[in-house]
């Protein structure tokens, strides 16, 4: 059993759960028989005694209620300990028997310290993604959102927090363009139009009178240009009619355009003042609409004997559009909820926007609130723009926007004066939100009306069930690609002489094999540690070939086994390791901070002001990168960080700025090895594996990051028992023989304290 896991084995076996009075005594006693003892003799003298390093004064430690009073120091410090950072390399270090039973007294005092403070979320609104999503399941409609809608900003590491979710005036106003735009789809206009405009209606050419009809001609190029609103996107009949003086072998053509898109062309074979009727049946979008009818074949011959067969021209008299042909296609929002409902006119119509609120605002709307959307078409209005305004109101409501918690908050029961439960509505769209980045299904709400939520057996059976749901992808898409900063591969830029391979292909490929593998190890409820151990990868013939793997054909991904000198999970993948590099050459550095902020939970502090560049002068330049990173270390003011950041980049040296593998670098053969502050060694990607699987790192760093996403805020020191609970609760699981997996974590995740309840005196 490796070092932190004997150290989580110990603290479940000493300090279970809810720690009694007498448990705590005990843990009290400890305190001060063994941690006590070693803050004295290892710390004092550069926290307290001679120096705060750090800004941390420890002299007021002398009890452990005075050390469980600061949840976040005591984290830092089991941070520290389990990194072999503290003490300092020049000061006696402490036996490996102290730094277990520090460690065990830290767990469990984060674990016991009282009451889980569930924290406080600000009001949260729907990100792009979640808008997205939230609108594809409750009208059935696509929406392009990276397009129409502004970026989420981000904070600690994801777009889900509340507290900066702000919605400015020029969102808002993007909001009521999108209500109005989804409302026309989801219940489109059976509304046509027969339109006929004559010459002087639509633009381009020059007035002339043929056959005693007013018309435009075009001697050579140009266009005739017509401005319409089209009721909706279909089938239209457009006819034009005109004439021609016709010259050499084709008849005068006109090329249609709507925008920029080709409709089709017709030709006037008739004579000057002999008018023609082109139509022609074409597809045209709804709205503001310019068609345009360009003069295409021009023809002029000078010297033709035949003085009527030299010019070309073409004359246009009227332009005619009627259409659409066909009746609008019923809408997945009206198959769903118009042509089912139970009833007609105003019953039917007040049964239609009551599912409708209660589905997009995820819970039943209040009487009060029903009748205001209903009245907002009073009646006499057609049935579909009575619908069109009851689906607009909903999406511009503050309700869909944003996330309301606490609307039941007076009818609550159970509030302690820290936390209160969230009602089952709450705790629905919660889950819903997490796993799917969409709204509760009518099955979820169901569960909530029931009141089956309140208890975990049935929450986690609905969680489960979400888990199944082909929706669930939300979380790689959601969760994933943003914990493992992904979207930086985008902002990567290996240099085009070195690395000729890498185009926009590749790197669509590496992003996409890393989002596979990571919704298969979801999906299939496999082991956590195949995060750095798995031993298969999704390839398509692109990467295959960037890899150097044999007898893979086509553009589609399929899973292949890996060899094992090189099963490292995404320790191995070439978008990792390209995202992490620099575009000339690797980055130890930018790989060691990776590997610490994701995988372990230990993300290095700012560096301080005084912290220097690595140098990127000739002299420096020319020397291995190795020797350029020691004499950086030389600096006080950086080696804290880099000792640790730099033994755990190295160790993927074998990995070139593109992620493949190779066996030196511009200055010579590879030395992937990297020494830790503890003396360590860390060899290749098999020694760097081993290290990440020690202890409960990984764990800890997972739930970390999935507390962030599902709560919607960044967690504080106050979060540390929740943390500790969590762990523990894993390690409970673990000793019953169940092999912890992602689906594991979200379990834990979501039948947390903090994920079933707030702050009781946040208000609504």
């Amino acid at each position: 059993m490796s070092f932190g896991l004997r150290c989580a084995a110990l603290l479940v076996a000493l300090f279970p759960a809810s720690a009694s009075a007498q448990e705590r005594a005990e843990l009290d006693e400890r305190f001060a028989a063994e941690f006590l003892p070693l803050l004295q003799q290892r710390c004092l003298e550069c926290h307290g005694e001679r120096a705060t390093k750090g800004g941390l004064d420890l002299r007021g430690w002398t009890s452990a209620d005075a050390a469980r009073l600061e949840p976040g120091v005591l984290a830092q410090m089991r941070a520290r300990l389990e990194a072999g950072e503290m003490p300092p390399p020049e000061r006696e270090r402490p036996s490996r028997e102290e730094v277990e039973r520090a460690l065990a007294w830290i767990g469990a005092a984060l674990r016991e310290g009282g009451p889980v403070d569930p924290g406080r979320v600000s009001l949260r609104r729907l990100t792009r993604l979640e808008y997205r999503n939230t609108v594809r399941d409750l009208l059935g409609l696509a929406i392009d959102v990276e397009e129409r809608l502004p970026v989420d900003p981000v904070g600690a590491g994801f777009d889900t927090l509340g507290d900066l979710q702000l919605l400015s005036p020029l969102l808002l106003e993007r909001y009521l363009e999108l209500a109005e735009e989804l409302a026309a789809r989801a219940v489109p206009s059976a509304a046509t139009i027969d339109v006929e405009r004559l010459a002087s209606a639509f633009s381009g050419g020059d007035e002339i009178a043929v056959g005693g009809v007013d018309a435009r001609g075009l001697y050579s190029h140009g266009e005739f240009v017509l401005e319409l609103e089209l009721p909706r996107e279909g089938r239209y009949r457009v006819e034009l009619r005109g004439c021609g003086d016709q010259a050499g072998p084709e008849a005068p053509r006109l090329d249609l355009r709507v925008g920029q898109r080709a409709l089709g062309a017709v030709s006037f074979p008739t004579r000057r003042g002999e008018l023609h009727a082109a139509p022609l049946e074409v597809e045209l979008p709804a709205g503001s609409a310019q068609l345009s009818a360009e003069f295409a074949n021009d023809y002029y011959r000078p010297e033709e004997p035949d003085r009527g067969a030299r010019d070309r021209n073409v004359y246009l008299a009227s332009w005619r559009v009627t259409g659409p042909l066909e009746p609008p296609p019923r809408s997945a929002f009206q198959r769903r909820c118009v042509d089912r409902a139970d009833g007609a006119g105003e019953r039917a119509r007040e049964e239609i926007v009551g599912e409708l609120l209660e589905r997009a605002w995820r819970r039943p709307p209040e009487p009060e609130a029903l009748s205001r959307v209903l009245a907002l078409a009073p009646p006499g209005t057609p049935e579909d723009e009575a619908l069109r305004r009851a689906i607009a109101a909903a999406l511009v409501s503050p309700r869909f926007l944003f996330r309301p918690e606490g609307l039941a908050r007076a009818r609550a029961s159970g509030a302690d004066g820290t936390s209160i439960a969230l009602d089952g509505y709450e705790l629905a769209t919660r889950l819903a939100y997490f796993l799917w980045a969409s709204a509760p299904d009518d099955a979820l709400r169901g569960a909530a009306a029931r009141g089956e939520l309140a208890a975990e057996d049935g929450l986690l059976r609905e969680l489960r069930r979400l888990l199944r749901d082909a929706r669930a992808s939300a979380l790689v898409e959601g969760f994933a690609v943003q914990w493992l900063q992904l979207a930086r591969l985008d902002e990567a830029s290996p240099d085009a002489e070195r690395f000729p391979h890498f185009d926009a292909a590749l790197r669509r490929s590496m992003r996409q094999e890393t989002e596979l593998f990571f919704e298969a190890l979801l999906r299939e409820d496999r082991p956590l540690e195949e995060l750095v151990s798995a031993e298969f990868r999704f390839v398509d013939e692109r990467l295959a070939r960037h890899y150097g793997l044999e007898g893979v054909r086509g553009a589609h991904f399929r899973r292949v086994a890996i060899p094992e000198g090189e099963r490292g999970g995404l320790l191995a993948h070439a978008s990792i390791l390209t995202l992490t590099s620099n575009p000339r050459r690797t980055s130890p550095v930018k790989r060691g901070k990776w590997i610490l902020e994701v995988l372990l939970d230990a993300p290095p502090p700012p560096p301080p002001p005084e912290a220097g560049a690595l140098a990127e002068d000739p002299a420096s330049a020319s020397l291995p990168l190795r020797e350029r990173l020691a004499r950086h270390r030389r600096d006080p003011s950086c080696a804290s960080c880099h000792v640790r950041m730099d033994a755990l980049g190295f160790a993927l040296e074998a990995f070139g700025p593109t992620g493949r593998r190779r066996a030196q670098d511009d200055a010579g053969p590879l030395d992937p090895v990297g020494e830790l502050p503890d003396g360590r060694k860390v060899a290749d990607l098999g020694g760097l594996r081993a290290v990440l699987l020690e202890g409960e790192a990984l764990e800890r760093a997972a739930l970390r990051a999935l507390l962030v996403y599902a709560l919607g805020r960044a967690l504080e020191p106050h979060d540390e028992p929740l943390l500790a609970r969590a762990l523990e609760s894993l390690a409970a699981r673990r000793s019953r023989g169940e092999e912890l997996s992602l689906r594991t974590l979200i379990e834990v995740v979501a039948t947390s304290e903090a994920f079933r309840r707030r702050r009781s005196e946040d208000g609504g």
